[in-house]
């Protein structure tokens, strides 16, 4: 996460505000693709190596899926950057078609090969790999980008980074990763997995649609890089808790309520939950009240326009935090489907909320809009889940932080 913010801050300063919109898209539309094509085989590989199930050639199924599929995320992106290459500020041609087949390719093969360190429970080295991944982004990315002066730039330098990184990982793993074909298991693993693309994906929509919306509904192009780089600064600090909150929790309840039943895992679950609430909205207020000195410490003049649009991004953010620990009742009953209608649910309950308040309030309409998807989203997915496993939502306590928030953000205006 410091390296990705670090690229940011690099990023906007070699490039005009209308030229790094078309990065913000692209950088979207490759997270989008390569969440979609992967068919949640890194959740597949976390419950089945918790299962001790043919341990030695899960990794191998795994990689072998990855690649298929990453052969389709390569032709829908492909599909895109030609439809779409005037606002992403990319011109297809032979190379760029090229370097777009080996980063989708190895950012997908990367993902599994990353998170096969957290299904083994291997959280250092995870921590390792993500770091050495992140630094490699940063510093590919950010010298392309300085020669070449354009949006294409950054796909070059992400697809020579992980290029770089899958050879690298793909070395040091040779003797644990089985290549035989166990088609069955894959078949297995995406039959378990696929609804879980749906929630990764529908996640990516929640939070990244505005990016989109705002670019096709707003003149000024401009627009998308202070949004983007307002999001960026909360989600970077925010992610400080979440992100080590959610990389515990799946496996940790997983592991929980195989070992000692319900109602051991719902006193663990309800804990967890209410220590990151109570610590995100702590941190959460230490954005909001240090967001205007951040942005003109950190980003040239005009960024600062993305001050207000803090305490919703915020409190979405959190309550996309909680959504995990709400929903663990579904995934321990394999009712992952629940999860994923939530969450399409709420990129509907977006994308239209979206449209209402973009063309009313801009990009503060934008950030309005994804709050109020992500509450719906939480809602929703509370309603699927207590039959399943009965965890509390604290709703009340959500609410409070959310308006607390707001009334931070405009006492400190």
């Amino acid at each position: 996460m410091g390296a990705n913010f670090f690229l940011v801050l690099i990023l906007v300063r070699l490039l005009p505000a209308d030229v790094y919109s078309g990065v913000v898209l692209t950088k979207v539309s490759l997270l989008l693709i390569t969440s979609l094509a992967g068919v949640g085989l890194s959740q597949a590989a976390v419950r089945w190596y918790g299962l001790k199930e043919k341990t030695g050639k899960i990794l191998g199924t795994v990689l072998y899926g990855t690649v298929l599929m990453s052969v389709i995320g390569a032709i829908i992106l492909l599909l895109l950057v030609n439809l779409f290459g005037g606002r992403l500020g990319l011109q297809l041609d032979p190379l760029l078609a090229l370097a777009i087949v080996v980063l989708v390719a190895c950012f997908m093969v990367n993902n599994e090969l990353v998170n096969w360190e957290r299904a083994k429970h291997r959280s250092m080295r995870h921590a390792v790999y993500s770091t050495v991944r992140g630094l490699l982004q940063l510093s590919s990315v950010a010298t392309i980008v300085m020669l070449l002066k354009e949006s294409s730039g950054f796909v070059y330098g992400m697809a020579t980074g992980e290029a770089i990184f899958t050879a690298v990982l793909l070395f040091l793993g040779r003797q644990e990763i089985d290549f035989s074909k166990e088609k069955k298991l894959l078949k297995k693993m995406i039959a378990y997995g696929w609804p879980h693309t749906l929630v990764i994906t529908s996640g990516f929509m929640l939070t990244f649609a505005d990016r989109y919306m705002l670019s096709f509904m707003m003149k000024d192009e401009s627009i998308v890089a202070y949004y983007d780089a307002a999001y960026m600064v909360v989600v970077s600090f925010l992610s400080l808790l979440i992100r080590p909150f959610n990389l515990f929790l799946f496996p940790a309840y997983t592991k929980r309520y195989k070992n000692e039943g319900e109602a051991s895992t719902v006193s663990m679950v309800t804990r967890a939950q209410n220590l990151f609430i109570f610590l995100g909205i702590g941190l959460a207020t230490i954005i909001v009240v240090l967001r205007i000195p951040i942005l003109e410490i950190l980003f040239p003049s005009g960024y600062i326009t993305g001050a207000s649009i803090f305490a919703p991004v915020a409190f979405s953010i959190l309550l996309n935090g909680v959504f995990m620990a709400t929903v663990a009742g579904l995934y321990l009953t394999d009712k992952t489907v629940k999860v994923g209608t939530a969450s399409l649910l709420a990129m509907a309950i977006n994308i239209i909320a979206n449209y209402i308040l973009i063309p009313l309030y801009g990009m503060d309409g934008a950030a309005y809009g994804t709050a109020i998807a992500s509450l719906a989203q939480l809602g929703i997915a509370y309603g699927y889940s207590r039959s399943s496993l009965p965890v509390k939502l604290p709703i009340v306590f959500l609410l409070f932080g959310g308006f607390w928030l707001l009334f931070i953000q405009w006492l400190i205006a």
